[in-house]
């Protein structure tokens, strides 16, 4: 089903992409909600470096950073957001709960 020449299998993804993905934003915008994937996330502790090389020590945890990695999904819904030429009315969408 996939094309094998590149130039026509980014059209052929751009296509799928195009269909299904403005179908679901656009009732999304319409019902001004968005599906719970969208408001998940996995969230990974990384430990950091020091400059000296020297492994810092695991049990303070000030020496870690959270590394967050949200749904590809949602990632691209809020590209199409913030492209928009024009704003979205205020009300429709209320603002991010804060953690």
């Amino acid at each position: 089903m996939q094309p094998r020449d590149l130039r026509r299998r980014y059209d052929f993804r751009a296509s799928m992409c195009k269909e299904v993905y403005a179908d679901v934003f656009t009732d999304c915008l319409r019902r001004g909600e968005v599906p719970s994937s969208f408001k998940e996330d996995h969230r990974l502790p990384q430990r950091k470096q020091t400059k000296d090389g020297a492994r810092p020590d695991a049990a303070n945890p000030n020496n870690y950073r959270v590394i967050i990695m949200s749904d590809v999904d949602a990632k691209l819904f809020g590209l199409v957001i913030l492209s928009r030429p024009t704003p979205l009315p205020q009300s429709r969408f209320p603002p991010p709960a804060r953690y």
